[in-house]
């Protein structure tokens, strides 16, 4: 990850006053390029984050809004897909021994810490609101070479199959 991209999502929070503050994102596929593996190379993913500074920690809110092309799980063609979510993230000080843990939704910063990146968790927070089912509305959105192929390779004659007499032992075995 380059120096500058840091620089763009990370807050110094030591600086400042206690109160809300309002930072906004705009996550593309240069942004999302920055991760090897990542299954999204284009985007366009709007992230807003509430940051609210206490005495003892912080609280960020990420609303995350926008699109992102992946394939289609239907037919293989890349489509633009809607993303949409809101995400709490709770920030403590303490030392490193402490009693507390990272979890999904709270981590820990030692007290010598004065910033916080925000990369890794706008880039998971964008990844977790992508629907699980990822389809194009309609299949005739969907490439119709694929689906012909499709219907070609799946089982469209029910059978009436004659029931297994192994299994009907087994329920022998109950009575």
């Amino acid at each position: 990850m380059s120096v500058e991209s840091k620089n763009k999502y990370t807050i110094e929070y030591k600086t400042l006053a206690a109160g809300r503050y309002e930072y906004n994102y705009q996550l593309d596929s240069k942004f999302f390029s920055q991760f090897q593996y990542s299954e999204v190379q284009n985007g366009n993913v709007n992230v807003i984050v509430y940051l609210t500074v206490f005495n003892s920690g912080l609280e960020l809110e990420f609303n995350v809004s926008g699109q992102v092309e992946l394939p289609c799980d239907r037919c293989g063609d890349n489509m633009q897909l809607p993303v949409k979510g809101k995400y709490n993230l709770n920030v403590r000080y303490g030392q490193e021994n402490s009693n507390f843990s990272d979890t999904c939704d709270e981590i820990v910063l030692s007290n010598e810490e004065y910033e916080i990146d925000l990369t890794q968790f706008l880039y998971e927070y964008a990844l977790l609101s992508i629907p699980v089912r990822r389809v194009h509305k309609t299949e005739k959105e969907c490439n119709q070479e694929v689906m012909a192929q499709l219907k070609n390779y799946s089982s469209t004659q029910k059978t009436e199959s004659q029931p297994d007499e192994r299994w009907s032992k087994l329920k022998d075995l109950y009575n």
